[in-house]
Protein backbone atom coordinates (compact mmCIF):
# COMPACT_ATOMS: atom_id res chain seq x y z
CA UNK A 1 0.00 0.00 0.00
CA UNK A 2 1.12 3.51 -0.69
CA UNK A 3 2.09 6.05 1.95
CA UNK A 4 0.16 9.03 0.65
CA UNK A 5 1.59 11.50 3.15
CA UNK A 6 5.15 10.77 2.01
CA UNK A 7 4.04 11.00 -1.61
CA UNK A 8 2.50 14.44 -1.02
CA UNK A 9 5.63 15.60 0.79
CA UNK A 10 7.92 14.39 -2.02
CA UNK A 11 5.74 16.02 -4.69
CA UNK A 12 5.86 19.30 -2.74
CA UNK A 13 9.65 19.09 -2.48
CA UNK A 14 9.84 18.40 -6.24
CA UNK A 15 7.49 21.35 -6.87
CA UNK A 16 5.09 19.20 -8.87
CA UNK A 17 1.78 20.92 -8.24
CA UNK A 18 -0.21 18.51 -10.42
CA UNK A 19 0.97 15.57 -8.33
CA UNK A 20 0.36 17.43 -5.07
CA UNK A 21 -3.23 18.17 -6.11
CA UNK A 22 -3.82 14.57 -7.24
CA UNK A 23 -2.29 13.02 -4.13
CA UNK A 24 -4.31 15.31 -1.87
CA UNK A 25 -7.46 14.21 -3.69
CA UNK A 26 -6.45 10.59 -3.07
CA UNK A 27 -5.84 11.32 0.61
CA UNK A 28 -9.28 12.89 0.87
CA UNK A 29 -10.88 9.82 -0.74
CA UNK A 30 -8.99 7.52 1.63
CA UNK A 31 -10.23 9.51 4.64
CA UNK A 32 -13.78 9.39 3.33
CA UNK A 33 -13.48 5.63 2.82
CA UNK A 34 -12.06 5.01 6.29
CA UNK A 35 -14.62 7.13 8.10
CA UNK A 36 -17.67 5.94 6.17
CA UNK A 37 -20.45 4.28 8.06
CA UNK A 38 -19.97 0.48 7.93
CA UNK A 39 -16.53 0.99 6.40
CA UNK A 40 -14.66 -2.08 5.27
CA UNK A 41 -10.99 -2.45 6.21
CA UNK A 42 -8.68 -0.32 4.09
CA UNK A 43 -6.36 -2.77 2.38
CA UNK A 44 -4.65 -3.12 -0.98
CA UNK A 45 -7.83 -4.29 -2.69
CA UNK A 46 -9.78 -1.30 -1.32
CA UNK A 47 -6.96 1.03 -2.37
CA UNK A 48 -6.94 -0.23 -5.94
CA UNK A 49 -10.73 -0.05 -6.09
CA UNK A 50 -10.63 3.53 -4.84
CA UNK A 51 -8.00 4.50 -7.45
CA UNK A 52 -9.99 2.82 -10.24
CA UNK A 53 -13.10 4.74 -9.19
CA UNK A 54 -11.15 8.01 -9.23
CA UNK A 55 -9.79 7.18 -12.71
CA UNK A 56 -13.33 6.52 -13.97
CA UNK A 57 -14.48 9.86 -12.52
CA UNK A 58 -11.64 11.70 -14.28
CA UNK A 59 -12.39 9.97 -17.59
CA UNK A 60 -16.06 10.96 -17.32
CA UNK A 61 -15.12 14.55 -16.47
CA UNK A 62 -12.73 14.75 -19.42
CA UNK A 63 -15.50 13.57 -21.74
CA UNK A 64 -17.97 16.11 -20.35
CA UNK A 65 -15.50 18.98 -20.53
CA UNK A 66 -14.50 18.03 -24.07
CA UNK A 67 -18.15 17.87 -25.15
CA UNK A 68 -18.72 21.30 -23.61
CA UNK A 69 -15.70 22.76 -25.42
CA UNK A 70 -13.70 23.31 -22.22
CA UNK A 71 -10.31 21.95 -23.29
CA UNK A 72 -8.61 23.84 -20.44
CA UNK A 73 -10.57 21.93 -17.80
CA UNK A 74 -10.23 18.65 -19.69
CA UNK A 75 -6.44 19.12 -19.72
CA UNK A 76 -6.38 19.62 -15.93
CA UNK A 77 -8.39 16.44 -15.41
CA UNK A 78 -6.10 14.60 -17.84
CA UNK A 79 -3.04 15.51 -15.76
CA UNK A 80 -4.68 13.99 -12.68
CA UNK A 81 -5.69 10.95 -14.72
CA UNK A 82 -2.08 10.34 -15.75
CA UNK A 83 -0.85 10.48 -12.15
CA UNK A 84 -3.66 8.19 -10.96
CA UNK A 85 -2.91 5.61 -13.64
CA UNK A 86 0.74 5.54 -12.56
CA UNK A 87 -0.35 4.29 -9.13
CA UNK A 88 -2.43 1.34 -10.36
CA UNK A 89 -0.46 -1.90 -10.50
CA UNK A 90 -0.54 -3.79 -13.77
CA UNK A 91 -3.55 -6.08 -14.09
CA UNK A 92 -2.74 -9.77 -14.35
CA UNK A 93 -3.52 -11.48 -17.62
CA UNK A 94 -5.97 -14.35 -17.95
CA UNK A 95 -2.95 -16.62 -18.36
CA UNK A 96 -1.47 -15.41 -15.07
CA UNK A 97 -4.70 -16.21 -13.26
CA UNK A 98 -5.10 -19.56 -15.00
CA UNK A 99 -1.50 -20.49 -14.14
CA UNK A 100 -2.14 -19.60 -10.50
CA UNK A 101 -5.32 -21.69 -10.48
CA UNK A 102 -3.44 -24.62 -12.02
CA UNK A 103 -0.61 -24.29 -9.50
CA UNK A 104 -3.09 -24.27 -6.61
CA UNK A 105 -5.03 -27.28 -7.95
CA UNK A 106 -8.23 -25.45 -8.81
CA UNK A 107 -9.13 -27.63 -11.81
CA UNK A 108 -12.82 -28.21 -11.18
CA UNK A 109 -14.92 -26.56 -8.53
CA UNK A 110 -18.51 -26.74 -7.41
CA UNK A 111 -20.78 -23.74 -7.82
CA UNK A 112 -20.94 -23.21 -4.04
CA UNK A 113 -17.13 -22.80 -3.95
CA UNK A 114 -17.12 -20.02 -6.54
CA UNK A 115 -17.13 -17.15 -4.03
CA UNK A 116 -14.21 -18.49 -2.01
CA UNK A 117 -12.15 -19.15 -5.18
CA UNK A 118 -12.80 -15.61 -6.43
CA UNK A 119 -11.79 -14.27 -3.01
CA UNK A 120 -8.54 -16.31 -3.14
CA UNK A 121 -7.75 -14.95 -6.59
CA UNK A 122 -8.48 -11.36 -5.58
CA UNK A 123 -6.26 -11.69 -2.50
CA UNK A 124 -3.37 -12.87 -4.68
CA UNK A 125 -4.09 -10.49 -7.56
CA UNK A 126 -5.59 -7.31 -6.03
CA UNK A 127 -5.47 -5.46 -9.37
CA UNK A 128 -7.41 -8.17 -11.20
CA UNK A 129 -10.62 -7.14 -12.90
CA UNK A 130 -13.53 -8.76 -11.07
CA UNK A 131 -15.45 -9.49 -14.27
CA UNK A 132 -12.52 -11.37 -15.79
CA UNK A 133 -11.95 -13.32 -12.58
CA UNK A 134 -15.62 -14.26 -12.45
CA UNK A 135 -15.59 -15.43 -16.09
CA UNK A 136 -12.50 -17.57 -15.49
CA UNK A 137 -13.93 -19.17 -12.35
CA UNK A 138 -17.23 -19.92 -14.12
CA UNK A 139 -15.30 -22.03 -16.65
CA UNK A 140 -14.06 -24.24 -13.79
CA UNK A 141 -17.49 -25.09 -12.41
CA UNK A 142 -18.37 -28.75 -12.76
Amino acid sequence: MMNIDLMILQAMKDKQQGKVKTYRAIKSEIQTFKTAKNAKPYDEIAEISLLKRMIKQREDSIQQYTDAGRKDLADLENIELIYLKELIPEEPTKEDILDWLEYNNYHHIEKKEMGSVIKDIKSNFPAADGKIVSEIVKTLIV
